[in-house]
């Protein structure tokens, strides 16, 4: 995996990072994109796992992690629109 670099990130003031994050993470956009509306609503990592490998073209919990992560760590720096 690629080094991020946040201070790029935050310098081109991103409205719609999980591009981003997919690059980062070799993931398809729409794969980041389910998993965090997912998580959003409520669901857990593991449910999603199990029971919405539709949804995220059967990533795993580790690779789910990532995006989570990655957004929880971003967000503070990106202005809501």
């Amino acid at each position: 995996m690629r080094t991020l670099h946040f201070e790029n990130l935050i310098a081109m003031n991103l409205k719609n990072y999980p591009e981003i994050i997919a690059q980062e993470l070799g993931l398809q956009v729409k794969q980041v994109e389910n998993v965090l509306e997912l998580l959003d609503s409520g669901a857990t990592i593991p449910f999603i796992a199990r029971y919405r490998k539709e949804a995220t073209d059967s990533l795993d919990e580790v690779q789910m992690e990532s995006p989570n992560w990655m957004t929880r760590t971003l967000s503070p720096y990106f202005s809501p629109n």
